[in-house]
Protein backbone atom coordinates (compact mmCIF):
# COMPACT_ATOMS: atom_id res chain seq x y z
CA UNK A 1 0.00 0.00 0.00
CA UNK A 2 1.41 3.35 -0.98
CA UNK A 3 0.74 6.07 1.53
CA UNK A 4 -0.02 9.63 0.50
CA UNK A 5 2.75 12.18 0.88
CA UNK A 6 2.21 14.92 3.46
CA UNK A 7 3.75 18.29 2.69
CA UNK A 8 5.55 19.69 5.69
CA UNK A 9 6.06 23.26 4.58
CA UNK A 10 3.41 25.95 4.16
CA UNK A 11 2.15 25.93 0.60
CA UNK A 12 -0.17 28.82 -0.14
CA UNK A 13 -3.05 28.21 -2.52
CA UNK A 14 -3.49 30.70 -5.31
CA UNK A 15 -6.27 32.89 -4.01
CA UNK A 16 -6.86 36.57 -4.67
CA UNK A 17 -5.94 38.82 -1.77
CA UNK A 18 -6.34 42.53 -1.27
CA UNK A 19 -5.09 45.18 1.11
CA UNK A 20 -7.40 48.10 1.80
CA UNK A 21 -6.06 51.29 0.31
CA UNK A 22 -7.36 54.66 1.36
CA UNK A 23 -7.06 57.30 -1.32
CA UNK A 24 -5.16 55.83 -4.27
CA UNK A 25 -7.09 54.26 -7.09
CA UNK A 26 -6.04 50.59 -7.15
CA UNK A 27 -7.94 50.15 -10.41
CA UNK A 28 -5.31 52.14 -12.28
CA UNK A 29 -2.21 50.66 -10.63
CA UNK A 30 -0.18 48.11 -12.55
CA UNK A 31 2.12 45.61 -10.90
CA UNK A 32 5.10 44.37 -12.88
CA UNK A 33 6.20 40.78 -12.34
CA UNK A 34 9.79 40.27 -13.44
CA UNK A 35 11.28 36.79 -13.48
CA UNK A 36 14.73 35.31 -13.84
CA UNK A 37 15.04 31.50 -13.78
CA UNK A 38 18.46 29.99 -14.40
CA UNK A 39 18.22 26.94 -16.62
CA UNK A 40 15.04 28.06 -18.35
CA UNK A 41 15.47 28.59 -22.08
CA UNK A 42 12.97 30.01 -24.55
CA UNK A 43 9.95 28.35 -22.98
CA UNK A 44 6.39 29.11 -21.96
CA UNK A 45 5.75 30.83 -18.64
CA UNK A 46 2.09 30.96 -17.67
CA UNK A 47 0.44 33.40 -15.27
CA UNK A 48 -2.29 31.88 -13.11
CA UNK A 49 -5.21 33.80 -11.69
CA UNK A 50 -6.26 33.43 -8.03
CA UNK A 51 -8.13 30.22 -8.87
CA UNK A 52 -5.27 28.30 -10.54
CA UNK A 53 -6.51 29.12 -14.04
CA UNK A 54 -4.10 30.23 -16.81
CA UNK A 55 -4.79 33.80 -17.88
CA UNK A 56 -1.63 34.92 -19.71
CA UNK A 57 1.39 33.33 -21.39
CA UNK A 58 4.79 34.68 -22.39
CA UNK A 59 7.90 33.05 -23.88
CA UNK A 60 10.95 33.52 -21.70
CA UNK A 61 14.19 34.78 -23.18
CA UNK A 62 17.02 32.78 -21.68
CA UNK A 63 15.11 32.55 -18.43
CA UNK A 64 13.86 36.16 -18.31
CA UNK A 65 10.16 37.06 -18.50
CA UNK A 66 7.74 39.79 -17.43
CA UNK A 67 4.02 40.20 -16.78
CA UNK A 68 1.93 43.28 -16.00
CA UNK A 69 -1.04 42.79 -13.69
CA UNK A 70 -3.77 45.30 -12.95
CA UNK A 71 -4.21 45.68 -9.20
CA UNK A 72 -7.58 45.11 -7.62
CA UNK A 73 -9.51 47.77 -5.77
CA UNK A 74 -9.63 45.67 -2.63
CA UNK A 75 -5.91 45.12 -2.52
CA UNK A 76 -3.14 42.72 -3.59
CA UNK A 77 -3.79 39.22 -4.83
CA UNK A 78 -1.82 36.03 -4.27
CA UNK A 79 -0.98 34.60 -7.67
CA UNK A 80 1.48 32.19 -9.25
CA UNK A 81 3.55 31.71 -12.37
CA UNK A 82 3.69 28.19 -13.76
CA UNK A 83 6.39 26.51 -15.88
CA UNK A 84 4.59 23.81 -17.95
CA UNK A 85 7.84 22.12 -19.02
CA UNK A 86 8.41 21.15 -15.37
CA UNK A 87 5.23 19.13 -14.91
CA UNK A 88 1.46 19.01 -14.93
CA UNK A 89 -0.44 22.04 -13.66
CA UNK A 90 -2.80 20.12 -11.38
CA UNK A 91 -0.48 17.42 -10.15
CA UNK A 92 3.29 17.20 -10.23
CA UNK A 93 5.95 15.64 -8.03
CA UNK A 94 8.29 18.46 -9.03
CA UNK A 95 7.98 22.11 -8.06
CA UNK A 96 6.82 24.05 -11.09
CA UNK A 97 5.19 27.19 -9.64
CA UNK A 98 6.27 30.33 -7.84
CA UNK A 99 3.77 32.29 -5.76
CA UNK A 100 3.71 35.97 -4.84
CA UNK A 101 1.45 38.80 -3.73
CA UNK A 102 0.79 41.75 -6.01
CA UNK A 103 1.32 44.29 -3.24
CA UNK A 104 4.38 46.05 -4.67
CA UNK A 105 5.07 48.06 -7.80
CA UNK A 106 7.65 45.57 -9.06
CA UNK A 107 7.78 41.98 -7.81
CA UNK A 108 10.93 40.08 -8.72
CA UNK A 109 10.99 36.29 -8.91
CA UNK A 110 14.30 34.42 -9.01
CA UNK A 111 14.98 30.69 -9.07
CA UNK A 112 17.02 27.96 -10.67
CA UNK A 113 16.13 24.63 -12.21
CA UNK A 114 17.74 21.49 -10.83
CA UNK A 115 16.64 17.91 -11.57
CA UNK A 116 13.53 19.15 -13.32
CA UNK A 117 12.31 21.24 -10.39
CA UNK A 118 12.44 24.88 -9.29
CA UNK A 119 15.03 25.44 -6.58
CA UNK A 120 16.42 28.36 -4.54
CA UNK A 121 13.29 30.46 -5.02
CA UNK A 122 13.52 34.13 -4.06
CA UNK A 123 10.63 36.62 -4.09
CA UNK A 124 11.30 40.31 -3.52
CA UNK A 125 9.13 43.41 -3.73
CA UNK A 126 6.18 41.70 -2.02
CA UNK A 127 5.98 42.61 1.70
CA UNK A 128 2.91 40.42 2.26
CA UNK A 129 4.78 37.40 0.88
CA UNK A 130 7.67 38.03 3.26
CA UNK A 131 5.27 38.46 6.19
CA UNK A 132 3.46 35.23 5.30
CA UNK A 133 6.70 33.24 5.34
CA UNK A 134 7.88 34.88 8.56
CA UNK A 135 4.62 34.12 10.33
CA UNK A 136 4.56 30.53 9.20
CA UNK A 137 8.21 29.91 10.02
CA UNK A 138 7.76 31.10 13.62
CA UNK A 139 4.66 29.16 14.59
CA UNK A 140 5.86 26.78 17.34
CA UNK A 141 4.35 23.83 15.47
CA UNK A 142 6.20 24.84 12.28
CA UNK A 143 9.49 24.68 14.14
CA UNK A 144 8.62 21.19 15.38
CA UNK A 145 7.48 20.13 11.91
CA UNK A 146 10.87 21.15 10.55
CA UNK A 147 12.45 19.04 13.29
CA UNK A 148 10.54 15.87 12.29
CA UNK A 149 10.27 16.36 8.53
CA UNK A 150 13.56 14.63 7.76
CA UNK A 151 12.61 11.54 9.80
CA UNK A 152 9.13 11.43 8.26
CA UNK A 153 10.41 11.78 4.70
CA UNK A 154 13.00 9.05 5.29
CA UNK A 155 10.33 6.74 6.72
CA UNK A 156 8.00 7.49 3.81
CA UNK A 157 10.73 6.71 1.28
CA UNK A 158 11.79 3.53 3.09
CA UNK A 159 8.24 2.14 3.09
CA UNK A 160 7.08 3.25 -0.36
CA UNK A 161 10.30 2.98 -2.35
CA UNK A 162 12.53 0.44 -0.55
CA UNK A 163 10.52 -2.25 1.23
CA UNK A 164 6.97 -2.43 2.57
CA UNK A 165 8.05 -4.39 5.60
CA UNK A 166 6.29 -4.42 8.97
CA UNK A 167 9.18 -2.55 10.55
CA UNK A 168 9.08 0.19 7.92
CA UNK A 169 5.29 0.43 8.22
CA UNK A 170 5.48 0.92 11.99
CA UNK A 171 8.18 3.55 11.60
CA UNK A 172 6.14 5.43 9.01
CA UNK A 173 2.99 5.24 11.16
CA UNK A 174 4.94 6.55 14.15
CA UNK A 175 6.20 9.64 12.36
CA UNK A 176 2.87 10.12 10.57
CA UNK A 177 1.13 10.32 13.95
CA UNK A 178 3.62 12.96 15.10
CA UNK A 179 3.15 15.01 11.94
CA UNK A 180 -0.66 14.79 12.18
CA UNK A 181 -0.63 15.95 15.80
CA UNK A 182 1.68 18.85 14.96
CA UNK A 183 -0.62 20.03 12.18
CA UNK A 184 -3.43 20.13 14.75
CA UNK A 185 -1.23 22.21 17.06
CA UNK A 186 -0.39 24.50 14.15
CA UNK A 187 -4.06 25.27 13.68
CA UNK A 188 -4.14 26.41 17.31
CA UNK A 189 -0.99 28.51 16.72
CA UNK A 190 -2.65 30.28 13.78
CA UNK A 191 -5.76 31.14 15.78
CA UNK A 192 -3.68 32.41 18.70
CA UNK A 193 -1.69 34.66 16.36
CA UNK A 194 -4.76 36.64 15.29
CA UNK A 195 -4.91 38.64 18.54
CA UNK A 196 -1.44 40.03 17.77
CA UNK A 197 -1.98 40.45 14.03
CA UNK A 198 -5.58 41.66 13.73
CA UNK A 199 -4.88 43.72 10.62
CA UNK A 200 -2.53 41.31 8.85
CA UNK A 201 -3.22 40.53 5.22
CA UNK A 202 -0.76 37.64 5.31
CA UNK A 203 -2.39 36.05 8.36
CA UNK A 204 -5.88 36.39 6.87
CA UNK A 205 -4.50 34.51 3.86
CA UNK A 206 -3.11 31.75 6.12
CA UNK A 207 -6.42 31.58 7.99
CA UNK A 208 -8.34 31.20 4.73
CA UNK A 209 -6.12 28.37 3.55
CA UNK A 210 -6.39 26.44 6.81
CA UNK A 211 -9.98 27.03 7.89
CA UNK A 212 -12.14 27.76 4.86
CA UNK A 213 -13.97 24.42 5.14
CA UNK A 214 -14.82 24.74 8.83
CA UNK A 215 -18.40 25.01 10.19
CA UNK A 216 -20.33 28.26 10.04
CA UNK A 217 -20.02 29.17 13.73
CA UNK A 218 -16.26 28.65 13.68
CA UNK A 219 -15.84 30.86 10.61
CA UNK A 220 -17.96 33.66 12.06
CA UNK A 221 -15.88 33.68 15.23
CA UNK A 222 -12.56 33.72 13.39
CA UNK A 223 -13.67 36.53 11.05
CA UNK A 224 -14.72 38.69 14.00
CA UNK A 225 -11.29 38.30 15.61
CA UNK A 226 -9.77 40.45 12.86
CA UNK A 227 -10.00 44.24 12.60
CA UNK A 228 -12.88 45.85 10.67
CA UNK A 229 -10.47 46.96 7.93
CA UNK A 230 -9.07 43.43 7.54
CA UNK A 231 -12.62 42.13 7.16
CA UNK A 232 -12.99 44.28 4.03
CA UNK A 233 -10.16 42.44 2.28
CA UNK A 234 -10.50 39.50 -0.01
CA UNK A 235 -9.76 36.57 2.30
CA UNK A 236 -12.13 37.49 5.07
CA UNK A 237 -14.73 38.63 2.56
CA UNK A 238 -14.34 35.22 0.91
CA UNK A 239 -14.79 33.48 4.27
CA UNK A 240 -17.89 35.55 4.92
CA UNK A 241 -19.24 34.52 1.50
CA UNK A 242 -18.66 30.89 2.48
CA UNK A 243 -20.60 31.46 5.68
CA UNK A 244 -23.55 32.67 3.62
CA UNK A 245 -23.31 29.68 1.29
CA UNK A 246 -23.09 27.27 4.22
CA UNK A 247 -26.11 28.84 5.89
CA UNK A 248 -28.00 28.60 2.59
CA UNK A 249 -27.28 24.85 2.37
CA UNK A 250 -27.66 23.91 6.04
CA UNK A 251 -30.38 21.77 7.61
CA UNK A 252 -33.55 23.86 7.80
CA UNK A 253 -32.72 25.97 4.74
CA UNK A 254 -34.49 25.80 1.40
CA UNK A 255 -32.47 23.49 -0.84
CA UNK A 256 -30.60 25.55 -3.50
CA UNK A 257 -32.13 24.78 -6.87
CA UNK A 258 -30.17 23.64 -9.92
CA UNK A 259 -30.67 22.06 -13.33
CA UNK A 260 -28.36 19.32 -14.66
CA UNK A 261 -28.23 17.01 -17.65
CA UNK A 262 -29.54 13.47 -17.21
CA UNK A 263 -28.16 10.28 -18.72
CA UNK A 264 -30.87 10.65 -21.39
CA UNK A 265 -29.56 14.08 -22.37
CA UNK A 266 -32.44 16.04 -20.82
CA UNK A 267 -32.32 18.83 -18.25
CA UNK A 268 -33.68 17.93 -14.83
CA UNK A 269 -34.38 20.53 -12.13
CA UNK A 270 -34.35 19.78 -8.41
CA UNK A 271 -37.44 21.90 -7.80
CA UNK A 272 -39.44 19.69 -10.19
CA UNK A 273 -39.60 17.08 -7.40
CA UNK A 274 -41.65 19.22 -5.00
CA UNK A 275 -44.12 17.01 -3.16
CA UNK A 276 -41.59 14.18 -2.77
CA UNK A 277 -38.63 13.41 -0.57
CA UNK A 278 -35.39 13.71 -2.57
CA UNK A 279 -32.10 12.07 -1.63
CA UNK A 280 -29.16 13.59 -3.51
CA UNK A 281 -26.11 11.33 -3.69
CA UNK A 282 -23.01 13.19 -4.92
CA UNK A 283 -20.46 10.72 -6.29
CA UNK A 284 -17.89 10.01 -9.04
CA UNK A 285 -16.74 6.93 -10.93
CA UNK A 286 -13.21 7.23 -9.49
CA UNK A 287 -14.45 7.36 -5.87
CA UNK A 288 -13.98 4.02 -4.08
CA UNK A 289 -16.05 4.93 -0.97
CA UNK A 290 -18.85 6.09 -3.29
CA UNK A 291 -18.98 2.69 -4.99
CA UNK A 292 -19.15 0.98 -1.61
CA UNK A 293 -22.03 3.23 -0.53
CA UNK A 294 -24.11 2.83 -3.72
CA UNK A 295 -25.53 -0.66 -2.90
CA UNK A 296 -26.79 0.78 0.41
CA UNK A 297 -28.48 3.65 -1.44
CA UNK A 298 -30.05 1.25 -3.95
CA UNK A 299 -31.38 -0.97 -1.15
CA UNK A 300 -32.94 1.97 0.68
CA UNK A 301 -34.37 3.40 -2.54
CA UNK A 302 -36.20 0.13 -3.22
CA UNK A 303 -37.44 0.08 0.36
CA UNK A 304 -38.76 3.65 0.47
CA UNK A 305 -39.65 4.55 -3.14
CA UNK A 306 -43.31 3.70 -2.59
CA UNK A 307 -43.32 6.13 0.35
CA UNK A 308 -42.42 9.05 -1.89
CA UNK A 309 -38.61 8.82 -2.09
CA UNK A 310 -36.73 9.92 -5.20
CA UNK A 311 -32.95 9.56 -5.55
CA UNK A 312 -30.73 11.78 -7.68
CA UNK A 313 -27.25 10.34 -8.29
CA UNK A 314 -25.19 13.43 -9.15
CA UNK A 315 -21.78 12.64 -10.61
CA UNK A 316 -18.92 15.14 -10.55
CA UNK A 317 -16.93 13.20 -13.16
CA UNK A 318 -15.12 15.45 -15.60
CA UNK A 319 -16.09 13.43 -18.70
CA UNK A 320 -19.20 11.70 -20.00
CA UNK A 321 -17.15 8.62 -20.86
CA UNK A 322 -16.06 8.06 -17.26
CA UNK A 323 -19.55 8.85 -16.00
CA UNK A 324 -21.22 6.38 -18.38
CA UNK A 325 -18.73 3.66 -17.47
CA UNK A 326 -19.35 4.27 -13.77
CA UNK A 327 -23.12 4.15 -14.24
CA UNK A 328 -22.90 0.87 -16.15
CA UNK A 329 -20.85 -0.70 -13.37
CA UNK A 330 -23.08 0.57 -10.53
CA UNK A 331 -26.44 -0.13 -12.25
CA UNK A 332 -28.35 2.46 -10.22
CA UNK A 333 -32.16 2.29 -10.74
CA UNK A 334 -32.85 6.00 -10.23
CA UNK A 335 -32.13 9.40 -11.79
CA UNK A 336 -28.58 9.99 -13.06
CA UNK A 337 -27.21 13.52 -13.49
CA UNK A 338 -23.80 14.90 -14.45
CA UNK A 339 -22.31 17.99 -12.81
CA UNK A 340 -19.22 18.30 -14.98
CA UNK A 341 -18.50 21.84 -13.78
CA UNK A 342 -18.96 20.86 -10.11
CA UNK A 343 -21.49 23.66 -9.55
CA UNK A 344 -23.17 21.71 -6.76
CA UNK A 345 -19.92 21.66 -4.76
CA UNK A 346 -20.30 25.41 -4.33
CA UNK A 347 -24.01 25.66 -3.66
CA UNK A 348 -24.07 22.68 -1.29
CA UNK A 349 -20.62 23.34 0.17
CA UNK A 350 -19.26 19.80 0.12
CA UNK A 351 -15.59 18.99 -0.45
CA UNK A 352 -15.53 15.22 -0.17
CA UNK A 353 -17.62 12.43 -1.67
CA UNK A 354 -19.74 10.45 -1.16
CA UNK A 355 -21.92 13.22 0.21
CA UNK A 356 -25.70 13.10 0.55
CA UNK A 357 -28.48 15.59 1.19
CA UNK A 358 -32.12 14.79 2.00
CA UNK A 359 -34.82 17.27 1.00
CA UNK A 360 -38.45 17.12 2.18
CA UNK A 361 -41.55 17.59 -0.03
CA UNK A 362 -41.52 21.36 0.63
CA UNK A 363 -37.95 21.65 -0.68
CA UNK A 364 -36.32 22.08 2.74
CA UNK A 365 -33.08 20.33 3.69
CA UNK A 366 -33.81 17.94 6.58
CA UNK A 367 -30.57 15.90 6.77
CA UNK A 368 -27.11 15.78 5.23
CA UNK A 369 -23.64 14.29 5.60
CA UNK A 370 -23.02 11.53 8.15
CA UNK A 371 -26.74 11.24 8.98
CA UNK A 372 -27.15 9.66 5.54
CA UNK A 373 -24.15 7.32 5.43
CA UNK A 374 -24.11 3.58 6.10
CA UNK A 375 -26.62 2.28 8.63
CA UNK A 376 -27.62 5.85 9.49
CA UNK A 377 -29.27 6.23 6.07
CA UNK A 378 -32.01 3.70 6.80
CA UNK A 379 -32.64 5.17 10.27
CA UNK A 380 -32.92 8.71 8.89
CA UNK A 381 -35.21 7.71 6.02
CA UNK A 382 -37.39 5.66 8.36
CA UNK A 383 -37.67 8.65 10.68
CA UNK A 384 -39.11 10.87 7.94
CA UNK A 385 -40.78 8.49 5.51
CA UNK A 386 -42.06 5.76 7.88
CA UNK A 387 -41.52 2.54 5.98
Amino acid sequence: MKLKTQYLSFIACAISLTIWVGCTSEKQRLVKIQGEINGLKSEKVILLNPYFQPVDTVISREGHFEFAIQAREDGPVYREIYIPSLGNLNYSQTRNRIGFFTDGKVVVLKAGIDKGSLQHIEVSGSPAYEEMNLLDKNFPASIALDRYSEEYNAAFKAYNEVEQSEENRKRLNYYSAIIDSLFKVKRENIIAAIDHNKNSTALSFIVYNNFRNEPTGFLKDIINRFSPSAQKRFYLKALNDKVKLQEASDVGAAAPDFSLETSEGKQLQLSSFRGKFVLMDFWASWCGPCKKEIPNVIENYKRFKDNGLEVLAISIDDSEEKWEKGMAEANMPYHQLLDRNKHTMDIYQYRGIPYMVLVDPKGVIIAKGDALRGEALEKTLNKFLKE
